[in-house]
């Protein structure tokens, strides 16, 4: 039953995919995301690692399609952004890391660094969105956790679940939640 529960659930994240993005130079780029996100998600669930045998070499998938995508638009800032998200999406869980041992895999800050890439690519309001909607998620879903299972507050869980669907609804809600939050702060454009 797992395995065709698997490839419904990849086949309707290529096809949310597929509406959001378009027939655009980005769309390999992110059909690959989405394909790593099932099975992150699922080995995550079951056994709490994010497997560096998928996790790091979708950096270099990352870099290759996200640049085949800046090329073909011809929007070489948003490689720039790219990089730069991912390092700093990257730089701030190894923070987190490295500040509360036990609070976060070694998984997790790998992944954030992959995620990165993909959100900055899309915009700066992704990065901001898809980086804060992981620890809502997160949040949301311990707190769930404690309130209705056995779990406690030490309990570990699996972030990546969260880090992948905050990045993905990310990229559907962060224009409007951007342009909402610059209104609220009066800076909107």
């Amino acid at each position: 039953m797992r395995y065709p529960l698997v490839e419904l659930a990849t086949a309707l994240l290529f096809a949310g995919i597929a509406a959001l993005v378009g027939l655009t130079w980005a769309l390999p780029a992110y059909l690959y995301l989405a394909g790593i996100a099932v099975p992150l998600a699922l080995i995550d669930l079951q056994v709490r690692r994010l497997p560096d045998q998928i996790v790091l070499p979708s950096y270099a998938v990352a870099l290759v399609l996200l640049t085949v995508a800046s090329a073909g638009t011809g929007d070489w800032a948003a490689l720039l952004r790219a990089l730069v998200g991912g390092v700093s999406l990257f730089a701030l869980y190894a923070l987190i890391f490295v500040v509360k041992p036990g609070g976060m895999g070694l998984g997790d800050v790998k992944l954030a660094g992959v995620l990165g890439l993909y959100l900055a690519w899309w915009g700066w309001d992704a990065l901001a969105v898809g980086g804060f909607l992981a620890f809502l998620i997160g949040g949301l879903i311990a707190v769930g956790l404690i309130l209705f299972t056995s779990a406690g507050r030490r309990s570990k869980m699996p972030f990546g679940p969260a880090m992948l669907a905050g990045a993905f609804l990310a990229l559907i809600v962060a224009a409007p939640v951007g342009d909402w939050y610059l209104g609220l702060t009066g800076l909107s454009t």
